[in-house]
């Protein structure tokens, strides 16, 4: 494959340009986007059929062995140097490994961190590395796409694996309404990215998939959702587009909102509408989610190193009966790793907004931009929507460590990852970090190992 002249992304060293070579084979993307379709999605609980064991675990590993080479050979401190996204993760993961021991439960934290969240952070660590490539970043998204659609179409149109409850359908048995409504709010405005790197029948067949994503929000009942599906709306409407585009913007979303009104029976608007009412559980029981986060924040003045990683559940059912969770993301994060990893979540998510925004804007700012530029612009704004979607969503489910939180962080740590230089067009080289101590060594190597490729400075 060709190379592509990058100049170094720091004025000490400017004068230098590294050759790097394209980032290469995409088989990698297969099995990843198949193990968020399976992770995630749930897609084989969805299709039956597609159920095989053990095969997240399978592909997971298999992603992961085939990523640890480049990791280790720079690619982890290339991560770490331009992503503070991916630190406060990695200090999350930490936090998890320190707190398990000295948890309340430590059998119980055990079990779930080989059993889920080992998987969950394999899906961010690899996605991060992996998105670099934006090729990469498209296919594993379409295949993530594909199967929340068919999740969508069978809870609009009544699969015959969809269960319903007081009009609220669960088309997955691990995902209740309010964990689908979440994912369906976080993977809407990736298909818009679709939407636009597609041309003729796949525009049309993404913007389809989007509109039917916004009406299966109706029949989760999800009001956390409602709220996130809005916020997304606000930002696309705001900074998804400029000028005149922001019309078009408007009218989409307008259009998804019939298609909402279309879909949404009078049972599921009626509570839809409940919020803050005389029966609204939330409010008004000893086991809503108030009264659950007013524990939650008590809980962790008395303990802030935290009771450790999913002990929420097991504490709250010590003192009060049948287990529940927190509920709220922030409340489980600070809950079980303490202070810390609630200010560790709160920075990955707000240096995951803050630098999307900056990058779009930075992008933006010298003139009218190249190709490249506009599609990193347009990426950069629908994963802000997705960002903020993912936050307002987690804020009424214990969502820290879902998979469809860790695969949106990844996405913004990978977005950093592969940031273009602003005015060139072109992808950053290596870091300064990386460079300087290339030039301490007495013989230094003859290339660093990035996304399936190899980097070296021209002669």
């Amino acid at each position: 494959m060709g190379a592509i002249q990058v100049p170094l992304a720091d004025s000490r060293t400017s004068s230098r340009s590294v050759r790097v070579a394209a980032t290469g084979p995409l088989w990698i993307a297969v099995p990843f986007g198949v193990l968020v379709a399976y992770d995630v999605a749930r897609v084989q609980e969805v299709v039956p059929v597609l159920d095989v064991p053990r095969l997240p675990l399978i592909l997971g590993l298999i992603c992961l062995v085939a990523t640890v080479p480049s990791l280790v050979n720079g690619g982890f401190q290339a991560l770490w140097h331009r992503s503070v996204t991916f630190r406060a993760q990695v200090g999350l993961l930490g936090l998890a490994l320190l707190t398990m021991p000295i948890g309340i439960w430590p059998i119980g934290s055990w079990f779930y961190f080989k059993e889920k969240y080992i998987i969950q952070w394999i899906v961010f660590v690899v996605g991060a590395y992996l998105f670099r490539d934006r090729r990469a970043l498209r296919l594993v998204v379409a295949i993530f796409a594909i199967a929340v659609s068919i999740a969508a179409y069978e809870a609009v149109f009544g699969g015959a694996g969809v269960q319903k409850d007081v009009e609220r359908v669960y088309v997955a048995a691990s995902l209740d309404p309010n964990d689908f409504g979440a994912i369906l709010v976080v993977t809407i405005p990736l298909v818009l990215w679709l939407v636009g790197g597609a041309s003729g029948l796949g525009k049309l067949l993404w913007t389809a998939a989007a509109f039917l994503m916004v009406g299966a929000i109706a029949p989760t009942a999800s009001r956390g959702a409602l709220l996130g599906i809005m916020s997304v709306a606000l930002v696309l409407i705001l900074v998804g587009t400029t000028g005149f585009r922001r019309i078009f913007m408007g009218g989409a979303v307008a259009i998804g909102a019939l298609t909402f009104s279309l879909v949404v029976s009078d049972e599921q608007m009626a509570r839809f509408g409940n919020v803050g009412g005389e029966d609204d559980y939330n409010t008004n029981d000893g086991e809503g989610r108030i009264a659950i986060w007013k524990r939650g924040i008590v809980w962790t003045i008395k303990r802030p190193t935290g009771y450790g990683l999913n002990n929420f559940p097991v504490y709250f059912g010590w003192l009060n009966g049948p287990d529940r969770a927190a509920h709220n993301s922030l409340v489980q994060i600070a809950v079980e790793l303490g202070v810390a990893g609630l200010g560790l979540f709160l920075m990955a998510f707000f240096h995951g907004i803050r630098d999307t925004q900056r990058y779009f804007s930075r992008l933006g700012g010298r003139g009218p931009p190249v190709a490249d530029a506009r599609r990193e612009i347009s990426l950069a704004r629908l994963v802000l929507a997705s960002l903020v979607g993912a936050f307002v969503t987690g804020f009424f489910l214990s969502n820290a460590y879902a998979g469809i939180t860790m695969l949106v962080l990844a996405i913004a740590a990978g977005l950093q990852f592969g940031r273009l230089e602003p005015g060139s067009g072109q992808r950053v080289g290596p870091v300064p970090a990386m460079a300087s101590r290339r030039r301490h060594r007495r013989a230094a190597p003859p290339g660093v190992g990035l996304p399936f490729g190899r980097v070296r400075r021209r002669a």
